[in-house]
């Protein structure tokens, strides 16, 4: 396999999950200022 195809393909994972994890956050942040308590375990 062509190491920048690799590259390339590693780096958009990495945009992806950091992408979820920023939402998951917001998500939280929504909680806590609608004054529920919501814990997540990750």
């Amino acid at each position: 396999m062509d190491m920048k195809l690799l590259f390339s393909l590693k780096a958009e994972n990495v945009i992806s999950s950091n992408t979820i994890c920023t939402s998951i956050i917001n998500n939280m942040n929504d909680f806590r200022k609608k004054g529920a308590s919501v814990e997540f375990c990750l």
